[in-house]
C-alpha cells in the first residue's frame, strides 16, 4: 500500500514538478530512508488508531478531556512524518525536516505521558496501556532510526 502524501490538488501537483529539477541531486538519499520513513508513517497511523480505539471506552464525561488530547496527540505523530516526508520529497531545507520528525518525537511523549495518566484515572485498564506504551516504544525507536538516516 502506498502513501500519498499530497493532497491530490493540481496546484500541488505542479509544484511538485516544477520543484523535481531542484530534488534530482537528493534522489539518492531520499530513496536511501523513504521505506522506513513509509513504514513508520503506517506504524504511526496504527498507534493513532489504538488510541482512538482506547479512547472510545472512556466515559462521555471525558468527552472533550484526556481522550481529546489522546487523539489528537496520537494523530500529531502520522501528520508531522507525513509533513517531514512530503518535505523531504520536494528537497526543501533539511532543517524543516528534521523540525517535523522532531514533533513526531515530541507528539509521541506527550502522548506516553497521557496513557500514563489516563491509567492512572483507571480510564484504561493497565493491560490495554501496557500495549499501547509498548507500541509507543516501538514507534520511538523507529523514528529514532529515522533520524539516524536522515
Amino acid at each position: 500500500m502506498a502513501m500519498t502524501i499530497t493532497d491530490g490538488n493540481q496546484g500541488s501537483q505542479s509544484a511538485c514538478e516544477a520543484l523535481s529539477h531542484r530534488r534530482k541531486s537528493n534522489v539518492l538519499e531520499l530513496n536511501q530512508f523513504r521505506p522506513d520513513a513509509i513504514r513508520l508513517w503506517h506504524d504511526g497511523m496504527q498507534l493513532a488508531d489504538l488510541c482512538y480505539q482506547a479512547t472510545q471506552a472512556f466515559p462521555r464525561r471525558q468527552s472533550y478531556g484526556l481522550d481529546a488530547q489522546i487523539r489528537m496527540t496520537a494523530n500529531l505523530i502520522p501528520a508531522s512524518l507525513a509533513q517531514g516526508y512530503e518535505k523531504a520529497q520536494l528537497s526543501l531545507a533539511e532543517q524543516e525536516y528534521t523540525s517535523c520528525i522532531e514533533r513526531a518525537k515530541r507528539a509521541l511523549l506527550e502522548l506516553k505521558t497521557h496513557l500514563k495518566f489516563s491509567e492512572r484515572l483507571s480510564l484504561v485498564t493497565p493491560v490495554v496501556n501496557e500495549m499501547l506504551l509498548e507500541e509507543c516504544d516501538v514507534v520511538g525507536q523507529r523514528i529514532q532510526d529515522l533520524c539516524e538516516v536522515a
